[in-house]
């Protein structure tokens, strides 16, 4: 089992070298890159992954949930565990990477925190988990992230198999863990297999559901889960974070525009698109709702340059959406953004079925923009 109360560590004890410093840095956001594509932590260029070595000397922290996670942490080490776990924040701030780590912990790896970290001390389970080679750990996710429409559900089939695996007995004789990563990917006929199994939880089972509010949320499945809050990574915890990213330097706006995300700011930086983001931030967000189609006509050409572009400009644009529906002074307003957003969303997918070119997709997600920004001022 984890650590006691009394051994949970409140410093870094660790004494790196200058390589071994960036090398951690990497793993704080869960990946890093090799030849220039993205991988797990686990696949650093300075440790072969089925190595002594390796094993030995990386360990896998992640940066800004301390507060949040120390209740679970506390009871972990009292030994009153709940079955039930609710992550719920944003998309993309850490939560999925950071329930594995902490099913790795339930099921032996040990751990440390400091500050603004925390750091597993050790990772065989961690490992496993990772490569879905955990005889007691299992997770459940979407085969392919989609996009906000059309996006691929977890299937029902999934989610019943929970009950056969949490009967099984554990194959260390302590907890069996599931991550399902996300509520959001759940149907209607998904969500009411979940529920059976939190009404009825086999012994020495845990859950960990990752949520991030996309979508509503069975008050039935909430009252049985001890909720945790993720909050968004402040601007100094993104900057440690990004400090270990490889290639072109980090701006500031897309320190902005990531919403606290830290994969976000590292797909806007693996992307090379700042200036499609400065063109977003000068001539939309801070102009907004004074734009025109002529300031919008160099942006239009940027999100028409390729697929991948257009794709990860209008998401930042369907983003910023939704946060002005979350903070506007009356529903009326809110209610607006939100249809703006739909409206985006049908545009996008409509473009891509009739198969229009990337100039007439973006000219058409626009002109939705243009058609708000006259009805907001």
């Amino acid at each position: 089992m984890p650590q006691s109360g009394s051994q949970l560590v409140f410093a870094l004890r660790r004494d790196v070298s200058r390589a071994d410093r960036r090398t951690e840095c990497l793993i704080a956001t869960g990946r890093t890159r090799r030849h220039g594509n993205e991988r797990f932590a686990h696949t650093t260029r300075l440790y072969d992954r089925h190595s002594i070595a390796y094993a030995k000397a990386v360990t896998q922290s992640i940066i800004g949930h301390n507060e949040t996670l120390f209740p679970l942490l506390r009871r972990l080490a009292d030994r009153q565990f709940p079955h039930a776990w609710l992550f719920e924040g944003p998309k993309g701030i850490g939560k999925a990477t950071l329930a594995k780590m902490l099913a790795g912990v339930i099921l032996g790896d040990g751990f440390e925190t400091s500050a603004r970290r925390f750091q597993m001390s050790s990772n065989a389970a961690y490992a496993k988990i990772l490569e879905s080679n955990h005889a007691d750990a299992r997770i459940i996710q979407a085969e392919s992230a989609g996009s906000e429409a059309g996006r691929q559900q977890i299937s029902v089939s999934e989610v019943r198999q929970l009950t056969s695996f949490f009967e099984l007995q554990a194959s260390q004789g302590g907890y069996r863990v599931c991550v399902l990563d996300s509520l959001d990917e759940l149907n209607k006929n998904g969500a009411n297999a979940l529920l059976k199994t939190l009404e009825e939880p086999p012994k020495d089972s845990v859950l960990i559901l990752i949520y991030h509010g996309t979508t509503p949320l069975l008050p039935t499945i909430r009252s049985r889960c001890v909720s945790l809050k993720f909050s968004r990574l402040s601007v100094p915890e993104l900057t440690e974070i990004a400090n270990g990213f490889e290639g072109d330097p980090i701006t500031e706006d897309m320190l902005d525009l990531c919403e606290g995300s830290p994969g976000q700011l590292q797909i806007y930086q693996d992307a090379n698109i700042a200036p499609m983001l400065a063109e977003i931030k000068k001539h939309l967000i801070d102009a907004w709702p004074d734009i025109s189609s002529h300031r919008l006509t160099r942006l239009t050409s940027l999100l028409s340059s390729s697929e991948k572009f257009q794709e990860i400009g209008l998401g930042t644009v369907r983003r910023w959406l939704s946060s002005c529906a979350q903070s506007a002074d009356d529903a009326e307003t809110a209610g607006r953004y939100s249809a703006c957003w739909e409206a985006l969303v049908r545009t996008s997918n409509r473009g891509k079925l009739l198969r229009l070119d990337l100039t007439e997709q973006s000219a058409a997600n626009l002109s939705v923009l243009l058609s708000l920004s006259k009805n907001i001022r």
